[in-house]
């Protein structure tokens, strides 16, 4: 491992624009991710998009690729690339940036980031890094449709090709950093079928509350152009659904008028929570991923709250994103093998027998196996389809049986992000027909070494054979202070060396992640093929060599100071930012 030569940077206050702590908090971590640094070079020294000779089935439809060496337009026709590059470079010169560019071009994406009303930080995270990949694959688009001399509107075979193509490249540079993936894995308790399944993210929603089983949230970037066994119909969905957003909504009218925390002159007031129709453009929990919304491309002034208009339908194919079908495709396996659902390593033991609100407890939740049954008992492709596919349409005597289902992470993200689900819906009465918004609060603990390993899949990519520990260094925190009516947000941010190691971690996110042929290998009794290479220093190496320099700070705007970690231990968490490093 080397360290990077360029010295740690101090932390540089941020002007609010007028309600935007929360954007600027959000920035502070930001300015503070290594990884975006080798993005900000790599998206701009790249001038070709590399196709690689592939067959690809898109649509059902096999297509040949033919390689190619595509020439790709300059970063500079990509108005949120662009800022986000430019706020990068003004920090890494040591000046303190200027915010509005950046936000402005976020609030032309987010129309709803203009009224200068405070807003929620993690949606504006998700914004932001959504319409980075929408810009960055918008160029990959445009590229490609030129090579192919698209000059007008493409026809659906010229489409078929595009996305055909776009399978056969690697990921866009901003998944690198971000997007990983958890591994579905549903156990018919019959049958003993194995059915296994992708699933993207961009960063985890873990639970605060630990009473009902409950399936874990992701945000996702793009939606499953199949329905996934053992899930709710989309009738059933849409049908919930619909229900949800008119209870949320009139939560949302009554809390309008909650009065503002007082936080000194830092006091500034936010809106309810918003309604469900209106929450992150890329937020759905797992078992509703069928109503994912994509972010429109075609629109720089789309409106990414208007769920209406991101809606992508079963049968549609979202075009704003590659490898999705590797992303989401499905493996069955008749085997009870324990490799298919092994973690790499055990995990630890319960911190205490009161379920205290930790990370680590909420991790161990959202991996926890749940029960399918009753309601929402399993339809087994194996033990129930054959006899199912005799009955009519729309009839009740369909067989289900009891199952299990478990989350895994499948590909580990080189920067993980961790939102804290502090704010949720709770019944206003007995019978629970009308809901309510509040905020969990409190301190919540968390690791500043964190291993993942415990939560990972044996057999996931981006991890060596026999790797005992996935380690993940704590780096930013977003914070809020107060409850929904009112309140304040501030950033704890770590200045420190930078690891080279971080770049082979990037270069392999850059890969699509392959299950079928992880599958296929495992069953014929070979190993996948190794994505990393193990590193010359050990854990506790790696992180004396990360905290050499380091310097912590505490940021609320334009104030900063520097702090001890004692202080930040005790920082009320709301999103976390760690690297990985092993």
């Amino acid at each position: 491992m080397t360290i990077d030569e360029e010295r740690p940077k101090p932390a540089k206050g941020l002007s609010n624009l007028g309600n935007t702590c929360f954007y600027n908090s959000t920035a502070q971590c930001l300015m503070h991710t290594h990884a975006l640094y080798s993005w900000q070079e790599k998206v701009t020294e790249e001038k070709e998009l590399i196709i690689k000779k592939n067959t690809v089935v898109v649509n059902e439809k096999k297509v040949d690729v033919p390689a190619a060496v595509i020439t790709l337009k300059e970063t500079t026709s990509l108005p949120l690339v662009s800022a986000l590059q430019h706020f990068l470079a003004e920090f890494r010169v040591g000046r303190g940036p200027n915010p509005q560019p950046l936000f402005s071009q976020i609030a032309v994406k987010a129309p709803r980031f203009r009224g200068w009303a405070q807003q929620d930080a993690h949606e504006l995270l998700r914004y932001l890094l959504d319409g980075i990949r929408t810009e960055e694959l918008k160029r990959f688009k445009e590229a490609i449709f030129a090579h192919m001399g698209v000059q007008d509107k493409p026809t659906p075979e010229q489409m078929l090709t595009c996305k055909a193509m776009l399978e056969s490249t690697d990921r866009c540079y901003i998944d690198s950093i971000f997007a990983g993936s958890l591994l579905q894995i549903i156990s018919c308790s019959k049958c003993k079928h194995m059915s296994n399944s992708l699933e993207p993210f961009l960063d985890l929603s873990l639970p605060l509350n630990y009473g009902a089983p409950s399936t874990p949230t992701v945000q996702v970037f793009f939606p499953p152009n199949n329905r996934r066994e053992g899930t709710p119909s989309k009738h059933q969905i849409k049908k919930t659904k619909k229900k949800e957003k008119r209870e949320a909504k009139e939560a949302a009218r009554k809390n309008k008028k909650v009065a503002p925390v007082e936080n000194g002159n830092n006091a500034e007031t936010l809106p309810p929570l918003l309604s469900t129709e209106e929450t992150n453009p890329t937020t759905a929990s797992a078992d509703t991923m069928d109503d994912i919304k994509a972010i429109d491309e075609n629109s720089d002034t789309d409106d990414a709250s208007s769920t209406e208009d991101m809606s992508v339908s079963d049968n549609e194919s979202n075009e704003n994103s590659n490898h999705f079908d590797e992303a989401n495709e499905t493996m069955e396996n008749k085997s009870s093998s324990p490799n298919y659902v092994a973690v790499l390593s055990p995990q630890p033991p319960e911190e205490d027998a009161s379920e205290a609100r930790t990370v680590l407890n909420s991790l161990k939740h959202f991996t926890a196996p749940e029960n399918l049954c009753a309601s929402n008992a399993y339809e087994c492709e194996n033990c129930c389809a054959p006899h199912n596919k005799a009955l009519p349409p729309n009839s009740k005597d369909k067989m289900t049986v009891e199952a299990t289902k478990r989350y895994l992470i499948y590909s580990p993200p080189s920067v993980l992000t961790v939102h804290l689900k502090r704010f949720e819906q709770v019944p206003m009465n007995t019978f629970g027909n009308r809901m309510r918004t509040r905020k969990i609060r409190g301190h919540v603990e968390f690791p500043f070494v964190l291993d993942m390993a415990p939560f990972c899949a044996r057999i996931g990519q981006r991890v060596r054979h026999g790797q005992q520990e996935v380690i993940y260094s704590l780096y930013g925190i977003v914070s809020h202070s107060g409850d929904l009516g009112g309140g304040h947000y501030v950033a704890y941010v770590k200045s420190r060396n930078k690891v080279e190691e971080l770049k082979q971690f990037m270069e392999a996110g850059m890969k699509p992640d392959r299950l079928c042929q992880t599958m296929e290998k495992l069953n014929n009794g070979t190993e996948p093929q190794e994505q990393v290479k193990s590193s010359s220093l050990n854990k506790d190496e790696i992180l004396q060599k990360l905290d050499e320099n380091a310097t912590w700070y505490y940021a609320s705007d334009s104030h900063v100071r520097q702090i001890n970690v004692n202080e930040v231990k005790n920082a009320e968490a709301y999103i976390l930012f760690y690297e990985r490093i092993l």
